[in-house]
């Protein structure tokens, strides 16, 4: 049975449980990073929209208008603007990345799933990638934001 834990971003009243064996640090004073040791990593900056600027929906519209073959993807009670990109480090190792963005209210998020190209040439390492993404998915489901109903 796999356990998880409960974790809390208070500023911005956004609470979401993750699986247990994932560890976590704070990467920067506004971006929290979650990792599987050997399949990939989960990152999550939340941001406050200004007042005077779009409210959510406008906000996701134009990011997504700038992402060509976005997606809006529904996960649970949110929709998120979805899409994938590869990137190659300086020493040639290639990246995957699954972007998510989405929020509630005047809180937006932007969440990424990352992972070694690497890792897709193996069956059993391939099989490792999908279930940290789906675990990523079943993350975003069950997030929720201080002022929802």
């Amino acid at each position: 049975m796999e356990e998880y834990i409960k974790f809390e971003i208070e500023d911005f009243g956004i609470l979401f449980q993750y699986p247990e064996w994932w560890q976590h640090r704070v990467e920067n004073r506004d971006t929290y990073l979650f990792w599987d040791e050997y399949v990939g990593s989960f990152r999550i900056t939340p941001m406050r929209l200004k007042r005077s600027g779009p409210n959510l929906a406008q906000f996701l519209a134009e990011e997504q208008s700038k992402v060509v073959g976005s997606i809006t993807k529904q996960l649970g009670k949110h929709g998120y603007v979805y899409y994938e990109t590869e990137s190659v480090s300086e020493t040639g190792d290639k990246t995957c990345s699954h972007f998510y963005l989405g929020g509630f209210g005047d809180v937006a998020i932007l969440c990424s799933y990352a992972y070694s190209h690497a890792l897709l040439q193996d069956d059993f390492d391939r099989e490792a990638v999908e279930a940290g993404r789906e675990e990523v998915e079943i993350l975003l489901e069950g997030i929720s934001f201080g002022e929802e109903d």
